[in-house]
Parts: C-alpha cells; sequence; structure tokens
C-alpha cells in the first residue's frame, strides 16, 4: 500500500532478501523480505516501510504482525507503469531491496473504547496487523471489521479472516462488495452487497447512544478516506475518535 508521507522517526536503513513472492488476486500480491541476520524489525502494528528506488520514495504498510522480527510481509496493487511496484515485480525470490523505516503514526491507541475499523482494497494491510496484534494480546472486547471490495474477482484473505473469526468470538467481520451481481456469493454469511459506509451506518443505528465509546481506524485510497471521515462526521461521530491513513 502506498502511502502519502506523513511521519517518520527513528527510522533505520534495511537491505532485506526476498523470501516469498504469492499473488493473492488478480492485481494483489503478498511480498515477504527476511531482514538481516544482525538486525530485527521492531515496530507497531499499523507503520509502514519506506521502498527506495534510487531517489524514489514508495511507502507500504506492513501486513504482518510485530511478533514477527525476523521479516515482514507488504501487500502491494500492481499499477501498470507504477514505480513501486513494477520495481517490487522485477525482484526475484532470493534478491535484496533497500528499505527505510518503520514509520507513520497510524496506530493502536491505549482507549478503552470499542474498536471500529474501515478498510477499502489494501487498506486492509494495518488493519489486519492492528487485529492481529489486538487478538494475539488477548483482548476480548469487540472487535468489528467493514472492509470493502468491488468483486469476487478481488477477493483475497477470506480464509485467513474466517479462520480468526472462528478462533475469537469478539471478532465480527464483513466484507463488502459494491460491485458483484452474483447472487449466490452472498449466501456465505460473512459477505455484503454494497459500500461500507451503508453497514456502518446500520451498525451506528443499532445503539446510537453509544457512539461516543468507540474509536474508528480507517485505511485505504485518499479519496475514499476522505468520504469516510465525511460520512463518520455527519453521523456524529468525533474528530478525535477517528484514526486514519491514506495512500495514492
Amino acid at each position: 500500500m502506498l502511502h502519502v508521507l506523513c511521519f517518520v522517526s527513528m527510522i533505520q536503513d534495511f537491505y532485506p532478501t526476498l523470501s516469498e513472492k504469492e499473488q493473492l488476486a488478480h492485481d494483489i500480491w503478498r511480498f515477504r523480505f527476511t531482514v538481516e541476520k544482525d538486525k530485527k524489525l521492531e515496530f507497531l502494528a499499523g507503520q509502514y516501510m519506506i521502498l527506495r528506488i534510487g531517489d524514489v520514495r514508495r511507502l507500504y504498510s506492513v501486513l504482518s504482525s510485530p511478533h514477527d522480527t525476523s521479516y515482514f510481509d507488504l501487500l502491494v496493487q500492481i499499477v501498470p507503469n507504477g514505480i513501486g511496484s513494477t520495481h517490487l515485480m522485477n525482484v526475484s525470490v532470493g534478491d535484496t531491496a533497500f528499505f527505510q523505516g518503520p514509520a507513520g503514526i497510524f496506530m493502536i491507541k491505549d482507549e478503552k473504547t470499542q474498536k471500529i475499523f474501515m478498510a477499502t482494497g489494501t487498506g486492509i494491510a494495518p488493519i489486519l496487523s492492528m487485529i492481529r496484534t489486538l487478538l494475539s494480546s488477548g483482548h476480548t472486547d469487540p472487535l468489528y471489521l467493514f472492509w470493502g471490495l468491488r468483486a469476487k474477482r478481488d477477493l483475497y484473505f477470506v480464509k485467513e479472516i474466517e479462520k480468526l473469526r472462528d478462533a475469537h468470538e469478539n471478532l465480527h467481520p464483513i466484507i463488502c462488495l459494491s460491485q458483484e451481481a452474483d447472487e449466490e456469493v452472498f449466501r456465505n454469511p460473512i459477505f455484503r452487497k454494497g459500500r461500507i459506509n451503508l453497514y456502518v451506518h446500520g451498525f451506528l443505528q443499532k445503539d446510537p447512544a453509544k457512539k461516543g465509546d468507540m474509536t474508528f481506524y480507517v485505511c485505504g485510497a485518499q479519496t475514499v478516506v476522505e468520504s469516510l471521515r465525511v460520512f463518520l462526521d455527519g453521523a456524529g461521530i468525533e474528530k478525535y475518535a477517528i484514526h486514519f491513513e491514506k495512500f495514492v
């Protein structure tokens, strides 16, 4: 996921080796980079790494858990003629790349509030890292995930999310498909037809009095994140309760 550069602190140089390269959907790939043996990657769920290609910088959220300090996973949408994604596709397993990081301020806050996660597309990367971190640390309060994609051809991570849901009864995921015409897809109760704001609206209407006890984590394309922030503001959610990461 490519970000707007917003915050960098205590970054280090890394020359990790590409150890895995996996296609997840028609335009989505997962890249696993193993860091040098004499280094550990210590980061917080939600942060990103900076891919350096000469003088060019491209920022990608870390998909993997902070518990895994020997490697990091990136979730990348392959964009035609995109500098970052083209470079990564040209990296072969066993090759090294130049990264700096970790960086970023999009991370889990300590508020004792209900956590609602909203993601579109590859915005699921830092969100899934956050959810894994909370669940593995013994978090038992409800976690709500609303993830928006276009159609079934764009799907990935469904089995992983279902596995997490089945193992943790406090995780409540919904995957929204805005352009899917095949009604058979929606026989699986994890799927909904339409955009995520429709279902978040319904969620908020169930108990409006609890709006002040909610914290929202929003991640996705810049224009989508801005529209979701406007939606949440219109729904009565205070700005301090909305944490977001947007990318271009």
